[in-house]
């Protein structure tokens, strides 16, 4: 998968939306408990739209942290595993 254009060097990849098959979400409210923990306070999701796809994604400094936030996001969704994008 390539890199969207505003992710940092390691970023944590939270949700990919086609575009035809639904929206990204208006705000990150579901998330706040989340990024009120210490370890991931001063991180901030972003969207970045691709065209034909819409992409959630973190900004992490380092792949240890993108790894702990995944495990954090996992009991929230369906999806088996996110990838970290180094």
């Amino acid at each position: 998968m390539k890199r969207p254009a505003s992710f940092g060097p390691v970023s944590a990849l939270l949700l990919h939306v086609r575009a035809q098959h639904g929206d990204v979400p208006k705000d990150f409210s579901g998330l706040k408990d989340i990024f009120a923990q210490k370890d991931f306070a001063d991180l901030n999701p972003i969207v970045e739209d691709e065209g034909a796809s819409l992409y959630v994604g973190v900004p992490v400094p380092s792949l240890a942290v993108g790894k702990a936030l995944l495990d954090a996001y996992r009991p929230r969704t369906r999806r088996l595993c996110q990838p970290l994008l180094p």
